[in-house]
């Protein structure tokens, strides 16, 4: 049964983590880490090839769809893109979606079991990466989700923000541009960095007027940059899919009421070292992943640092969740771009199963 199988994927997880404490260098064997996108990874359709070929998916959709009190899997296989976008209904399915794939990728390859050194996820993925070390039930979790989700979605409703990508250019030349753009207006409106992806790699959150003000100066900045005292090749600049400023100050009144639920729900330890997105480190304590996948509601994601300290601790192999599913290749694409551009060791690379 799907209960044994969850069983048998805790007691080798168990098995193969050992007493994995902080610090302790571990065996050259563990070198893969798992990864849970986040928001913006959504496509219609997603699911539908798991709902197909893997017989436990209908259960969790099934689940989910009592929990949040509509049909998820037909969102998820026959919804439209603005519905799946709207943050409310994006978050879960891209929780069960890419935790069901994750049961399924462990299900046909037991041997990865053994080799995973940590998992992490951005944004909402941290919750998706939090239920897969075992911290919390998949109902538990996606709880937490709803949650989040509609306290966000409440705060989208009344503010009329989103994110900007930014490639290419340095932090200090991305920060200065923000600062300029700041000057003008009161604090609490300030555009900041959401996300730091990678070394020119960058997710500005903001007002969307402006957002419009921050993009045009990057392509101002991008067109001047002569490519010898900043490398800048090229400047590339994108409106991400999603309806709100997250990770800013734009989203601290939907902190408590997270931090509410939290508290009501019941957490374990985790069976596999999870990073988290405040301090892009490794965190074994409940205290801590509680704290952190609260706050980094409000905090910049420091997506760059979670994968460079698993690099530096051996990782060579990343598999993203989610993307046999028909989930977007949010944070492989990201991790490619790192090593092309030479800011992560050639030797890392990016799969899918």
């Amino acid at each position: 049964s799907n209960q044994m199988f969850r069983f048998a994927i805790r007691s080798t997880l168990l098995r193969s983590v050992g007493m994995v404490t902080p610090g302790r260098s571990l065996s050259s064997s563990k070198n893969v880490a798992l990864l849970f996108p986040g928001q913006g990874a959504q496509k219609p359709g997603m699911g539908k090839s798991l709902l197909e070929k893997y017989e436990p998916a209908s259960s969790y959709y099934e689940k989910a769809s009592s929990i949040l009190g509509y049909d998820l899997a037909q969102l998820c296989t026959e919804g439209s893109a603005a519905e799946l976008n709207k943050t409310s209904k994006c978050q879960p399915a891209l929780y069960v979606t890419c935790y069901v794939d994750y049961l399924r990728i462990l299900e046909e390859n037991p041997e990865l079991v053994s080799r995973i050194f940590a998992l992490a996820g951005l944004s909402l993925g941290e919750l998706s990466a939090l239920c897969a070390a075992g911290v919390y039930t998949f109902e538990d979790g996606l709880q937490l989700v709803k949650t989040r989700a509609e306290s966000m979605q409440d705060r989208c409703s009344s503010v009329d923000g989103g994110m900007l990508v930014s490639i290419g250019l340095s932090q200090p030349r991305v920060q200065a541009i923000l600062q300029e753009v700041n000057t003008s207006l009161p604090e609490d409106q300030h555009c900041s960095l959401g996300s730091i992806m990678g070394e020119r790699n960058f997710v500005i959150s903001g007002l969307v007027e402006t957002l419009k003000e921050v993009q045009g100066k990057l392509k101002e900045e991008g067109a001047n940059a002569s490519s010898g005292d900043d490398g800048t090749a090229r400047v590339v600049t994108k409106v991400l899919n999603v309806d709100g400023p997250f990770h800013s100050v734009f989203m601290k009144d939907s902190v408590p009421l997270l931090k509410e639920a939290v508290k009501k729900s019941t957490w374990r330890t985790p069976l596999i070292p999870v990073f988290s997105n405040v301090d892009g480190r490794m965190h074994f304590d409940i205290g801590s992943l509680q704290q952190n996948a609260v706050y980094q509601l409000e905090y910049p994601a420091l997506w760059k640092h979670s994968i460079q300290k698993m690099v530096h601790h051996g990782v060579t192999e990343f598999y993203e969740m989610g993307v046999s599913a028909g989930v977007g290749r949010q944070l492989s694409s990201v991790i490619k771009r790192e090593v092309e551009g030479g800011t992560l060791p050639s030797e890392v690379a990016v799969h899918v199963l």
